[in-house]
């Protein structure tokens, strides 16, 4: 979002439910339901609570805005009466293909995802998807013509994160790790994707470790909630830390086994943005553009333990990954290097 707002400059107005954008004009609404973590996210009916809806409208009337871009298939339900308005969907990824996954194509909620976003997909005068993936997904399954949707990656501060990774490693964790082989993980605990891949790692990735190399390995787990019940005793959970780079760069390997989702993962930027090696499954990797063996590793579930095993004797190896990933990252998913893309369609209506 900050990179988003950099994009459009100083004329713009930004609609959330936290507190007020400390650079741009902000129009704080309550209540936010993303605030509830039951199943869904129920933040996804912000904008079809009338009294939000309402306040939405007001604004849009008084300020006539030449654009305006929706970051969720979901805010478009104020805008249904502006049939003039010309509209912008900035996606993160393809929800109904990531549903789809989740809970199958038929389930109700499923069918729900698709047809909001075969509606605003319909409506919008243009499309920002973040991999080339995603956007052949939009023109198949909605039937957007090829000049109404481009790409524009999700990316990240690249050279801040690496500076940032310089910094003190947390000496309470560092007696945990003496000694160890450290593997690393992070993302929100809660999230379907990441639920599935903590499962992985501890029913099957440590136990094999584990059986191969005793006690070589520990993995650390960073993000929350942390999830109750009993874990492989290699596993050491931080909960939500105030500074991750530090704790990336502390790894040997870093782990993106995942089996679903839609969209490019921040992980992974952010784990090379570190200089670290990545071992990834396909799916993990989706939409960055990388090739294994020249800035990650891939493998699919059955040999990921063998890629760890493998890379973890060859510290070589390890520094060549890290070291040419970075430069894909920093050359392809800085945002510097985005920020043009925005620019370059949204000029139109400046």
């Amino acid at each position: 979002m900050f990179a988003l707002l950099e994009a459009l400059g100083g004329a713009s107005v930004l609609f959330e439910p936290q507190h007020p954008h400390p650079l741009t004009d902000t129009v704080v609404y309550r209540p936010d339901f993303g605030r509830k973590k039951v199943g869904i996210n129920w933040g996804i009916f912000n904008f079809y609570w009338p009294r939000t809806r309402r306040l939405v409208q007001r604004h849009i009337y008084r300020m006539t805005p030449s654009v305006t871009i929706l970051t969720s298939i979901w805010d478009e339900r104020p805008l249904r009466s502006y049939t003039h308005l010309p509209l912008v969907l900035d996606a993160h990824n393809v929800d109904a293909a990531a549903m789809a996954e989740r809970f199958g194509p038929a389930h109700p909620f499923t069918r729900c995802v698709r047809a909001q976003e075969q509606r605003v997909a319909s409506r919008m005068q243009h499309i920002f998807s973040c991999s080339e993936i995603d956007r052949q997904a939009f023109i198949e399954r909605y039937g957007v013509t090829e000049d109404r949707v481009s790409v524009v990656p999700n990316g990240a501060d690249v050279r801040a994160i690496a500076r940032e990774a310089q910094q003190e490693f947390p000496p309470e964790l560092e007696d945990r790790l003496a000694g160890r082989i450290v593997l690393f993980f992070m993302g929100k605990l809660d999230y379907q994707p990441n639920k599935a891949a903590l499962d992985f790692m501890n029913t099957h990735l440590m136990p094999r470790l584990e059986a191969a190399r005793p006690g070589a390995f520990t993995l650390l787990v960073c993000g929350g909630p942390v999830p109750a019940g009993a874990f492989h005793p290699s596993i050491i959970f931080t909960g939500q830390v105030e500074k991750l780079p530090p704790c990336i760069r502390r790894a040997d390997i870093c782990l993106a086994p995942l089996f679903s989702g839609s969209g490019t993962r921040f992980k992974i930027i952010e784990y090379l943005a570190c200089r670290r090696p990545v071992v990834s499954t396909p799916k993990g990797a989706e939409g960055l553009g990388c090739v294994s063996g020249e800035h990650l590793l891939l493998a699919e579930a059955e040999a990921f333990a063998d890629r760890i095993l493998s890379l973890s004797d060859t510290p070589e190896q390890r520094r060549l990954l890290g070291e040419q990933g970075y430069a894909h990252i920093a050359a392809h998913f800085d945002w510097q290097a985005i920020i043009p893309g925005w620019q370059s369609v949204l000029s139109q209506w400046s």
